[in-house]
């Protein structure tokens, strides 16, 4: 039975891309080619859906992203923030969140992501600009992977606030700083 089921899955990606490459044919600009999926791998697991989530490097002067693959969801942005805030599975990155961090809510609003941590957000922080601009950038860059999301809100314990160790202005929406990505 699994044997058949994996077989009619492969199946109907093949007619997919069959049908997809027909289509695209008399394209006249080029496309990048991306590599091909692998039988077994979690991109053709119809059930998972594929997040982005940025972390500190360990120079600690940019955010690099990693790729995780978490059930499908209605609100995959909250999900992809809870594992923002748990940390990175990847050696090569650090966390850019206390434990006393804690998401609260998460809503989008005219392209607006507004995060509502709490207080621990304020309380527990490290200091420093580094650990501001990093876990700043961290939560934007990873949030404005979401075609609806272009800028975040932060709140603590839903009020606006405008900065979170004084480093940053937060009193206004911030959006995606591509400068701050480090790139494999």
């Amino acid at each position: 039975m699994k044997k058949l089921l994996r077989y009619g899955v492969l199946g109907i990606l093949a007619i997919f891309f069959l049908l997809a490459a027909g289509c695209s044919g008399a394209a006249t600009t080029q496309k990048e080619s991306t590599p091909p999926l692998v039988a077994g791998s979690p991109e053709n697991d119809v059930s998972k859906q594929k997040l982005t989530v940025y972390f500190a490097t360990k120079d600690a002067n940019h955010v690099a992203p990693e790729v995780v693959f978490v059930p499908k969801t209605d609100n995959p942005a909250q999900v992809a923030l809870e594992h923002l805030l748990a940390g990175p599975k990847s050696a090569n990155l650090l966390a850019v969140a206390t434990a006393d961090v804690k998401l609260k809510r998460i809503w989008v609003k005219e392209h607006t992501a507004y995060l509502d941590f709490s207080d621990g957000l304020l309380k527990k922080a490290p200091g420093g600009s580094a650990y501001e601009r990093l876990f700043v950038g961290a939560v934007v860059n990873t949030l404005t992977e979401f075609p609806n999301i272009t800028s975040v809100r932060f709140l603590v314990e839903g009020k606006n606030i405008d900065t979170i160790t004084g480093h940053l202005d937060l009193s206004e929406p911030v959006r995606r700083d591509e400068a701050l990505i480090k790139r494999p």
